[in-house]
C-alpha cells in the first residue's frame, strides 16, 4: 500500500468517527435556528478587558495606522466569534469563560504572524529575493536557482532600478 492510500485510508477513518458528532452539533443547533447565542457576564468583563488591552497596546506602539495595529484593535471581536464557534462545536446555548479564554489564547498565538506577514510585505525587492535564496540554501551554504527563477527575480529588479525616481 503507497502512502498515498494509506493517508486517503486514515482521512476515510477520521471522517467515519466524527461523522456522529458532527450530526449531533447540526441536529443540535438546527432545532435551535431562531434562538441567538448569550454571552456570560464574566466574558462581558473579559471582553471589555481585551479591547482596553488591545487599544493600550496599540496606542504604546510605533505604528498605529498599520494594518496589524487595526487587526489588534479589533482582535476582542475576532476572540468572540471564536468563542462563539466553541460553544456551537459544544451545543451550548451560552459563551462562556472557557470558550472565551481558549479563543483569547489562539488569537494572541497568531497575533506575531500578522506582525511578521505586514513586515515582510513592506520590505524592498532585493531584500524578498535575499529572503527567497536563504530558503534555498543548504546545508553546505550552496544554493540552487533555476536559470528560469533567476531570470524573473533579475527581471524585477531590473524594472524597479529602470523607473526608480529619486
Amino acid at each position: 500500500m503507497t502512502y498515498e492510500d494509506n493517508l486517503e485510508t486514515s482521512a476515510l477513518d477520521a471522517r467515519s468517527a466524527l461523522e456522529l458528532e458532527v450530526v449531533k452539533i447540526a441536529t443540535y443547533n438546527l432545532e435551535r435556528t431562531n434562538n441567538h447565542l448569550t454571552v456570560s457576564k464574566e466574558v462581558e468583563r473579559m471582553f471589555k478587558t481585551y479591547k482596553r488591552y488591545n487599544n493600550d497596546l496599540v496606542d504604546s506602539s510605533n505604528n498605529q495606522d498599520s494594518t496589524s495595529a487595526l487587526i489588534r484593535r479589533h482582535l476582542q471581536w475576532k476572540a468572540l466569534k471564536f468563542a462563539g464557534s466553541l460553544a456551537i462545536l459544544e451545543c451550548v446555548d451560552q459563551i462562556e469563560v472557557s470558550h472565551y479564554v481558549d479563543a483569547l489564547r489562539f488569537c494572541e498565538l497568531l497575533d506575531h504572524d500578522m506582525e511578521q506577514f505586514e513586515y515582510d510585505l513592506n520590505k524592498a525587492p532585493h531584500e524578498r529575493l535575499s529572503d527567497y535564496i536563504r530558503t534555498l540554501t543548504k546545508a553546505d551554504n550552496k544554493a540552487i536557482l533555476s536559470i528560469h527563477d533567476l531570470k524573473n527575480k533579475v527581471t524585477q529588479l531590473t524594472y524597479l532600478a529602470t523607473n526608480y525616481k529619486n
